[in-house]
Order: C-alpha cells, then structure tokens, then sequence
C-alpha cells in the first residue's frame, strides 16, 4: 500500500489540518510552531512501534477547546491509501464485493484500541427493501391460505411464525440489520411449515420466494463475514510509522578496542548504541573484527567488510530509491571506517 493523502483533527495545535496530498517525497514547510511536528505525530500515532496507544484528552486534545468534547470516538488521523495490483486481487478474493476497489482509508480515534477501515468505491449491495417487503406479502398471503387447513394447534404456531417473519422482514431497512434479524425467524418459519404438515408446492412461485428470501438472507451474512475478515486484512497491510525527530550520531571511524571496551564497563555512548544498530543492520560482529586482527586474518576482515557494504547498500537502495548511494566498510587496525559514496549520472547533449 502507499499513502496518498492523510487528515489531521483534534490533535494538539490541529484542529482540521484538510487533506494532506503525499507524493514519493512530501515537504511540510511552515514558521516554527505552526504545527507541523503536530501533524507528524498525529500520523505516527495511526500505528506506531509496539502499537497504538490511548490518547489523552489533556495533553493532547487542542488547548482553547474544552475537555468535554473530546471523547474515545473523536477522530485523529484519516489516511487514504492505493493498492497495489496484487493486494487489490487479494482483497477481492476474500471480500468478492470488493473487486475493483483500488483505494483504501483506515484511521484512529482518541481510544487506542481500534482502527476503522474503509474501502473506496465498493459496489453497492444489491438490497431493494420495498421490493422485498412486497415479495413477503405476497407469500403472505399463500401461507395464511395453507394455515387455514391446518387443526388449531398447528394453525396457531404456523400464525406466529409467519407474524414474526412480517415484522422482522418489514421493519429493517439497512441490509445487514435486515440480515441477522431475519435469517431466525424465516428459520423459524420453514421448521413451522414443515412441523405442521403445511407446504408449499415444490416449484410453486410462492415457494421460489421463501427460497429467495432465505438465500437472501444466507448471501447478506457472508457478505458482513466477508467484510470484515477483508478490513482485518487491510489493518495488517499497515506499515509501522517510526518518527525520527533527529538523526543518529554516528562517528564514521570507531574504534574498535575503545568501543569494546566501553562495553565491557557498561559504559556506552548514544554514537556506540547508534554504531551497534548499524552493525546489527550489516550483520557485522566488532568483537570478531578485532579477533580476526589479533590473528593477523586481514582477507577474512575484508571478506566481512564488503559483505556487510553490500547488505547495507541493498536495504538502503530498497527503502530510497531517489539516489544510488553505496556503503562501504573498510578495516584499518582497530579502527572500521565507514564510507557512504553518492553516484550522479550526467546526460549530455
């Protein structure tokens, strides 16, 4: 998925941000305080490192308005993003409604429980309630005929349940309402026919339509299942948004034994956290570096040296393609100097 555009509201110094388009590169530019960190963090909090937390209405909830407005359900962040061509063929496999749909939205509210999902331009369901209503009045009609054939008792529980279907099949308007409230009773209602000795007769019109109506009913209800299981997909599709407000200190020529040694002692610096997370990236152990020199293994130091160039170098041509930069490790004694090469093509005419 790619973020195309994100909305900011009731988020610190942001009250409604408006939609926010994001390309390949996205710049916010503003005076200081003007609330473009606000936007960042509002949009790192959709799905943040170890998970979305709960808001607070105090530290974050706009100052000037008050509390009482802010609840669990205020909205945060909106975000819209575009599928790629084989998410879009997974979506529709798991939700066939959704075939076609390119788009998706997904956002947050002050509670950190739950995200909402969205898909753009789904087709509609295919759900006329008017029409529906009449087809059960006309059944109606042919099963009240076949209850006055019945003795009292059957008559009177076969009654009850076409009165039941009435009510739920008229009363629901939205789909999935419609759905849970009627599949029960027209259950009810066949298991009536059938215990009461009443039918109607196979290929009969009046039957076709209890047919209709529960297969309805059955199709609704797996569409809701479906689209469900579809919007748990989509959250997983998210990518966890991490928020660098600095860059890392990283010295570039480390020395080896006074790194291990501030190990040792426990005493490391910020740049020996950063160093180690550059080599834990690179798949490069100092201590064995340091092992290998004492062994006077300079071909093998090497060896690892260009490995770990080329590790690092894939994952960050991967994740940035804008420029081919290249990372190179090269051993000197106790020292391991790092080298970042920028290339820069020229056309000429």
């Amino acid at each position: 998925m790619k973020l195309i555009s994100f909305q900011v509201t009731n988020f610190r110094s942001v009250n409604d941000s408006g939609p926010i388009n994001v390309g390949k590169v996205t710049t916010l530019v503003g005076r200081n305080e003007s609330g473009k960190t606000n936007l960042l963090l509002a949009l790192h909090s959709l799905n943040p490192p170890g998970g979305a937390r709960t808001l607070s209405a105090i530290k974050d909830f706009p100052r000037g308005r008050r509390m009482s407005e802010c609840s669990a359900e205020t909205p945060v962040v909106d975000t819209v993003w575009r599928l790629e061509t084989e998410e879009q063929t997974k979506l529709a496999a798991l939700f066939p409604r959704a075939k076609g749909v390119t788009e998706v939205s997904m956002g947050r509210r002050y509670t950190g429980e739950t995200k909402y999902v969205g898909l753009q331009k789904l087709n509609p369901i295919q759900f006329d309630h008017r029409n529906i209503t009449s087809k059960f009045a006309t059944l109606k009609g042919a099963l009240q005929a076949a209850a006055e054939k019945l003795e009292l008792g059957p008559k009177s529980q076969l009654q009850t349940a076409i009165a039941n279907a009435e009510a739920a099949v008229s009363e629901n308007a939205d789909p999935d309402d419609w759905a849970a409230a009627a599949q029960p009773v027209l259950t009810a209602l066949r298991q009536a026919l059938s215990s009461s000795g009443a039918a109607l007769a196979i290929g009969d019109p009046d039957s076709q339509l209890l047919k209709e109506l529960e297969s309805l009913t059955a199709d609704l209800i797996e569409d809701d299942k479906a689209y469900l299981e579809a919007r748990k997909w989509v959250i997983t599709r998210l990518p966890i948004f991490v928020y660098v407000d600095e860059y890392p200190e990283l010295d570039g020529h480390e020395n080896l034994d006074e790194y291990v040694q501030r190990k040792t002692h426990n005493q490391r610096t910020t740049a020996d956290l950063n160093f180690e997370k550059l080599c834990k990236v690179a798949d490069l152990n100092p201590e064995q570096l340091r092992e290998l020199l004492a062994k006077n293994d300079h071909e093998t130091r090497s060896q690892l040296a260009n490995r770990a160039g080329a590790v690092v170098t894939g994952e960050i041509r991967r994740l940035w393609k804008d420029r081919a930069l290249k990372v190179r490790f090269n051993p000197d004694a106790a020292h391991l100097d790092t080298l970042i090469s920028a290339f820069i093509y020229l056309t000429y005419q």
